[in-house]
């Protein structure tokens, strides 16, 4: 899977803008907490988050996470957006979940822009 694949590049950085919740609603708390954020610290892939929900029981694992920062800034969007290298996912968690995969290195560029700017006009917990 193209979450997997992050996992190959170790000392790289993921980015995240979504809700924690939704997420862990479609790919398993438990996937994320026992499989992939062990083996991504190990690797030292180093993860920024930006979570558009605050409200949420799972946040504090995540802050408390090695290699790992966390912002919020509420209200961003109703779809997730991963950035993993040159590849893009953009997600919705919905009635009937959907995910888009771009790979491109210049789309990649303009949405980790996107990206940092969102983080400089997020709040820390």
């Amino acid at each position: 899977t193209i979450a997997e694949d992050s996992l190959q590049e170790p000392n790289s950085t993921l980015l995240y803008i979504g809700s924690l919740e939704d997420i862990w609603n479609t790919i398993g708390e438990k996937y994320d907490l026992e499989h992939f954020a062990p083996i991504r610290i190990k690797r030292k892939i180093k993860c920024r988050m930006i979570f558009s929900d605050k409200k949420s029981e799972y946040y504090k694992y995540f802050l408390e996470m090695s290699h790992t920062k966390v912002r919020i800034l509420t209200g961003v969007t109703p779809a997730a957006v991963d950035v993993m290298g040159k590849t893009i996912l953009i997600l919705t968690h919905g009635k009937e979940p959907s995910v888009l995969s771009i790979t491109n290195s210049e789309i990649s560029q303009s949405f980790t822009t996107f990206f940092n700017s969102l983080w400089n006009i997020s709040s820390s917990y």
